[in-house]
């Protein structure tokens, strides 16, 4: 409609118009060349074709902005022996696309389209390729993470810093003999190396890789001829080399007994946090379930670690694997629920379950793998999404920029197969989004966040 100065405008010109008109209406009846009817019906087109002349057409906003997706500064590695690439697209149900662009460090890259996200489901998709270059050898992989059911959002990609390692060394004198092949060594801190000797009633060497000081250190091992465990925790301020004597170790006497149902395969394990320090897990035990076994017999020291992520994975027979994660005191007992899921899965575009109560969500993996003798190459897609009883996972079909850029994505799509399909529900568990996934909150945790999360598994 137009507006208060769009009005004056238009008397204006319908005023000019009708003096001209006058004007000249007036010398044709002068001249009578015109008839009185043929005058009103040439008054009246020209009245009308002036004011359509003079009207706007209404302003385009243009495509909605549907997806965007920040990128850090050196989200990428670019150091010698390494080379990475970024994409993100959306689709929507029946796996069209709709945009798509490549990830870019220090960018925020804007999806768009003309799209009735509101009463249509929306997918995303983030595709990255890591080139990894030893010598003459060559490793790709490829992944393809698909969230299905969007909503427009703003995402935040997050990359850590390559960080700058630095070296604690700890040498651990009268072990016994060797200890890292013994079921009941544990060694808590991810990076670095160890080596040991059997020389001087036994020798362990630790160096371990730190990416950031002050790191809480926990290794406990079985000396030869003792029935208990020792164990080392401390709490180092910086890079140092230590020399301990395993006899002046706590020793923990008796293992704990935790009992499980029967399994066909799977693992118990509890990892252990500080309340001053959550952001770091130190694993306490991992004992595979294999034989049957309904029972594992960790050591776990007392007056350590304030609580726990207490996890087990029960392989159920024929049926695949039902795994439980709570966060709170150590767990000794585990049951198996009920068993009321069925899965029935055509291939990784079509699954189904027959549930006897509902779930959270959905976790689906598959891959593809190539070996040569110069290069190897993984394919990985994975989709998430809210739990529905029938799921058809969002299958991606890939822009030209991808197949333009990335071949072997486009070339083994078809050769994908099923690695695991998973449905989990959570219980008062800390959960926290990246992208549209909901995973647990590792990193953090304090001992208010108490909760579970349930999930069955299904393989091929």
């Amino acid at each position: 409609m137009p507006n208060r100065c769009q009005g004056i405008f238009y008397f204006r010109v319908q005023f000019m118009v009708f003096v001209k008109l006058d004007v000249f209406l007036g010398k044709q009846r002068k001249n009578k060349f015109m008839t009185p009817t043929s005058r009103s019906i040439l008054a009246l087109l020209v009245l009308i074709t002036c004011t359509h002349c003079v009207q706007k057409d209404p302003v385009s906003t243009g495509p909605e902005v549907l997806l965007s997706i920040n990128v850090p500064e050196d989200y990428h590695r670019t150091q010698e022996g390494y080379a990475d690439r970024s994409f993100a697209y959306i689709t929507d149900e029946t796996g069209t696309v709709i945009d798509a662009g490549e990830l870019l460090d220090g960018t925020l890259l804007k999806l768009s389209g003309n799209y009735d996200h509101a009463n249509r489901p929306m997918h995303a998709h983030i595709v990255r390729v890591y080139y990894r270059f030893q010598g003459s050898h060559r490793s790709e992989r490829y992944t393809v993470d698909s969230y299905s059911d969007i909503e427009p959002d703003t995402w935040d990609l997050e990359r850590r810093p390559l960080p700058n390692r630095q070296e604690l060394n700890l040498k651990f004198i009268n072990t016994g003999g060797e200890i890292e092949q013994n079921e009941h060594f544990v060694d808590s801190n991810t990076y670095g190396s160890g080596s040991e000797s059997d020389g001087d009633n036994g020798t362990y060497f630790r160096t371990i890789l730190v990416d950031e000081f002050p790191e809480d250190v926990y290794i406990a091992f079985k000396r030869k001829n003792e029935s208990g465990v020792r164990y080392f925790w401390q709490r180092v301020s910086g890079p140092e080399s230590q020399e301990i004597n395993s006899l002046d170790l706590p020793l923990i006497e008796k293992p704990v007994s935790i009992s499980v149902p029967p399994a066909a395969g799977g693992y118990v394990a509890a990892y252990g946090y500080k309340a001053d320090a959550p952001a770091q897990e130190k694993e306490v035990f991992y004992h595979h379930l294999e034989g049957g076994a309904n029972s594992v017999s960790p050591f776990v020291p007392a007056g350590v670690f304030d609580y726990f992520r207490n996890y087990c994975r029960i392989g159920i027979f024929g049926k695949g694997f039902y795994g439980i994660t709570e966060i709170g005191p150590l767990r000794t007992d585990y049951q198996l629920p009920e068993l009321d899921l069925m899965v029935h899965l055509t291939d990784v575009k079509n699954l189904e379950f027959e549930a006897g109560r509902p779930f959270d969500g959905y976790d689906i993996s598959a891959r593809y793998l190539e070996r040569g003798p110069d290069r190897d190459q993984l394919l990985v897609w994975s989709v998430r999404g809210t739990y529905a009883a029938k799921i058809n996972p969002p299958f991606p079909e890939l822009p030209d920029l991808i197949t333009e850029a990335l071949p072997f994505v486009e070339s083994h799509l078809p050769d994908l197969e099923l690695d695991e399909a998973t449905v989990f529900t959570y219980q008062d568990f800390p959960v926290r989004r990246t992208f549209f996934r909901e995973s647990v909150k590792f990193g953090g945790l304090s001992p208010a966040d108490h909760g579970r999360r349930e999930s069955y598994t299904v393989t091929e």
